[in-house]
């Protein structure tokens, strides 16, 4: 059976190429831009090529180090905008630099929450609850 769809542009040299990339500091963008293709390729190469995929993950690392070079060599000077550089870590390397962390929520076993129902009967709210759901049902309305 004959292949569907168009070849894939992967060579081996991009290996090379991403890890010298990544010695530089370069972004995965970057990294793409250097081997003349664009960065959804290197989800399929990265998936399809291990040797691309260790190759990218190293250039990664690499490319974390550089940044964090900067940082301890921009600390010692005048100059350093602390600022900017914070800023960048933290979108590049979210894992090790993101000022908040992620929490998930998950039901009994790690599966879905199960939500119930529950009917308030308003007859049984003090004055204050009535006034306060009401607003809030108003304030939905306006907003619609």
């Amino acid at each position: 059976m004959a292949k569907v769809g168009r070849p894939s542009t992967y060579d081996p040299v991009y290996c090379t190429t991403v890890v010298e990339q990544g010695k530089l500091g370069k972004s995965i963008t970057q990294m793409a831009v250097a081997c003349n293709t664009v960065r959804s390729n290197f989800d399929y190469w990265e998936e399809m090529h291990p040797e691309f995929s260790a190759a990218l993950a190293h250039a990664k690392q690499l490319s974390q180090d550089w940044w964090e070079s900067a940082g301890q060599t921009g600390m010692m000077t005048n100059n350093f905008n602390a600022s900017v550089w914070k800023h960048m870590v933290a979108s590049r390397f979210r894992d090790d630099y993101a000022d908040r962390k992620l929490t998930e929520v998950t039901g009994r076993d790690g599966g879905a929450l199960q939500i119930e129902a529950v009917t308030i009967d308003v007859k049984d709210l003090d004055p204050d609850a009535r006034d306060a759901i009401k607003a809030a049902l108003l304030a939905a309305a306006e907003g619609q």
